[in-house]
C-alpha cells in the first residue's frame, strides 16, 4: 500500500506550486451557473410572488433572468479564481525572495508531540 494517500508536500514553495497532480473538483466548473442561476430564478419567482401574481406567470422573464443570472455567477466564479490565482502568485514570489524564513518542513509523528498520559487518581 505504499504510495497510497495524497502526496505529502516537503516545502512551503512545493505547497503554493501545483505541478498538476491536484485536480479541481468536478462541482467547481459548474457550481457558478447553479448560484447564479438558481439566485435569478428564486428571485425572478419571488419577484412575481411580491407582485400578487401567479408564480410562474411570465415565465419567459423568468427563464431569461435564470440565464442571465447564471452567466453573471460564472463570471463571478471566474473573478474569484483569477484573484485567488494573483494571490497564490504573490505569495509564492513572496516565499521565492525570503527562502530563509520557509525552512523545509520536518516531519513528526503524533507520540513525539503528545505527552505521556497519566490517569488521576483520587
Amino acid at each position: 500500500m505504499a504510495g497510497t494517500g495524497p502526496k505529502l508536500c516537503k516545502s512551503p514553495l512545493e505547497l503554493l506550486t501545483n505541478d498538476g497532480s491536484r485536480k479541481p473538483p468536478v462541482f467547481n466548473k459548474i457550481w457558478g451557473y447553479l448560484i447564479g442561476g438558481g439566485l435569478g430564478f428564486g428571485g425572478s419567482v419571488f419577484a412575481t410572488i411580491a407582485i400578487r401574481r401567479p408564480p410562474f406567470s411570465g415565465i419567459q422573464r423568468t427563464i431569461a433572468i435564470s440565464i442571465i443570472g447564471a452567466f453573471v455567477g460564472n463570471y463571478m466564479n471566474n473573478v474569484r479564481n483569477e484573484a485567488a490565482a494573483e494571490r497564490d502568485a504573490v505569495f509564492r514570489h513572496y516565499v521565492e525572495l525570503h527562502p530563509e524564513d520557509f525552512p523545509p518542513y520536518k516531519r513528526i509523528k503524533y507520540s513525539e508531540v503528545l505527552e505521556p498520559w497519566v490517569p488521576i487518581v483520587k
